[in-house]
């Protein structure tokens, strides 16, 4: 009796699960994004002789009613460490690495907006009303100056929006963006 009443539960919930939501963007399209936006930090400010330190991957998600979210993490200017060869970083070291950052920002929020612009094109299957959203934390040494510099650059727009701007570039102004 005990066997037959199970069963007929089970029975009971098999449509119920089938009726999940299912993703509309599988993992293997988000990975590809993913990588893409690796490729293009990596490529940022490529022809200076001081290079962007993309740290870590990429890390991208697709949420159910809200859309594509994507994050990572740059150091926008490197400077040599502490070796036995090169003891102290000097107050004009951290001065450089300072304006260097700042003059590279305007720069980092145009490459984010064609970034988020070109990723909304690759997720064909995306609805337009769902946004994609790009998150970038910069890293700072204890020891930096950060006056002017934001910690975290947020980008985010309905997938509409972001296909008229590739369209039309002028409408890139229209993509939301939050400093921290």
């Amino acid at each position: 009796m005990k066997t037959v009443a199970v069963a007929s539960l089970l029975l009971c919930a098999l449509p119920f699960g089938s009726m999940a939501d299912k993703p509309k963007v599988t993992r293997e399209a988000i990975r590809q994004a993913e990588e893409s936006l690796d490729l293009k930090f990596k490529g940022l400010f490529a022809g200076d002789p001081v290079p962007v330190d993309v740290i870590g991957l990429t890390q991208g998600t697709y949420i159910n009613g809200y859309g594509a979210v994507f994050q990572g993490e740059l150091n926008l200017a490197i400077i040599a460490g502490i070796t036995p060869f090169h003891p102290v970083i000097t107050p004009d070291e951290l001065k450089r690495m300072h304006d260097r950052k700042l003059a590279r920002l305007p720069q980092l929020r145009e490459a984010m907006r064609n970034m988020l612009v070109d990723t909304a094109a690759s997720l064909t299957t995306v609805s337009p009303d769902d946004q994609l959203a790009m998150s970038v934390s910069l890293f700072y040494w204890k020891t930096e100056n950060r006056e002017g510099l934001p910690s975290q650059i947020v980008m985010h727009a309905p997938k509409k929006v972001l296909m008229q701007a590739k369209a039309v570039p002028a409408e890139k102004a229209s993509i939301a963006i939050d400093e921290f």
